[in-house]
């Protein structure tokens, strides 16, 4: 700050507001701050030398966060999870035949039921359901790098729950499985994070 008043140059004080001889504002120079290149201390002043380690102090300048990268960072972040979960409901489809919800039914124990029209709908709709968990799996990696594939995913992940839960349905001699329920959970969990990470990964304006 000035010693003198830039208007009328009356001598000023540093703890002075305004000028005393003519009332006009003085400019008051912002606190300067300065931080530490060892430990990091963050510490007001213009002290060459930390007061925590003693290292050299220079002028701290705070870094804007980039709107840009921050939203990048949350995409990512959902992202793995994404996957996580896609995969976690891919691998449980298996384990929904494998458990006891399913008995262990065989190819040949399917085509020896009473209703052969209910074994050809539950392999179907099995099918179906393996092609659209594994492009769930598939689009899920995509979530990391693009926001657009959050949606992809959730679509997917829903048509394949959608055909797991009618093939569950043409077999109505059987009982949900752990394996089953799994998927279930597993599916729900995606679709759930595919809106939490799509919303949150939204570009600024």
């Amino acid at each position: 700050m000035s010693s003198f008043c830039p208007d009328c140059g009356t001598p000023l004080k540093p703890e002075w507001k305004i000028c005393i001889n003519c009332g006009k504002p003085i400019a008051q120079a912002a606190p300067t701050a300065r931080q530490c290149i060892q430990c990091g201390t963050i510490k007001e002043g213009d002290g060459a030398f930390c007061p925590n380690c003693g290292g050299q102090m220079v002028e701290f300048v705070k870094k804007d966060v980039d709107p840009k990268a921050a939203v990048a960072k949350k995409r990512t972040i959902f992202g793995c999870i994404v996957v996580g979960t896609t995969l976690l409901a891919f691998l449980s489809f298996f384990m929904g035949f494998a458990s006891a919800s399913y008995e262990s039914i065989s190819a040949m124990e399917l085509i020896s039921l009473a209703d052969i029209g209910d074994a050809i709908a539950f392999l179907i709709f099995a099918v179906l359901s393996f092609i659209f968990s594994i492009l769930s799996f598939g689009f899920s990696l995509g979530t990391i790098f693009k926001r657009g594939f959050f949606a992809v995913t959730l679509v997917m992940s829903a048509i394949a729950l959608l055909w797991q839960i009618l093939a569950f349905a043409a077999l109505s001699h059987v009982s949900a499985g752990f394996g089953f329920i799994l998927h279930v959970l597993m599916s729900i969990a995606t679709i759930v994070l595919c809106v939490v990470g799509r919303t949150l990964s939204k570009k600024p304006q």
